[in-house]
């Protein structure tokens, strides 16, 4: 955070261990921390990609060459933070055709990206 506490794209960049379930086995907790290191870059990626269009889960993963479960906890951290919201748009998924989230960036999460390509 910078001196007034508002959230700067080193938040978004900072790895952190993936969040776990309660109960998780020991597999699920590895693989929380191998991720971690990782963590701040992908969710940079996901900002960048809806930065010029909404998109699902499933795009999402498919633009990145990433499983869906990979970015699943991404995008949580990034609704946590407030920086992608649902739009209320829904697509069809292309291996099952449910009808899938479509996320868009916030105002939060379009002024973090505009405040770090003005400091690049």
């Amino acid at each position: 955070m910078d001196d007034d506490g508002q959230t700067t794209i080193d938040d978004v960049l900072k790895p952190t261990i993936g969040k776990t379930h309660r109960r998780a086995r020991d597999t699920e907790r590895t693989a929380a921390l191998l991720v971690a290191p990782r963590t701040g870059t992908m969710r940079a990626q996901i900002l960048e990609r809806l930065r010029w269009a909404g998109q699902t889960h499933e795009e999402l993963a498919v633009s990145k060459n990433r499983r869906p479960n990979s970015v699943s906890p991404r995008i949580t951290e990034l609704t946590d933070g407030g920086w992608i919201e649902d739009s209320k748009v829904r697509r069809p998924t292309a291996y099952s055709g449910s009808p899938a989230i479509v996320w868009i960036l916030t105002e939060k999460g379009r002024a973090l990206l505009d405040g770090a390509q003005r400091t690049e």
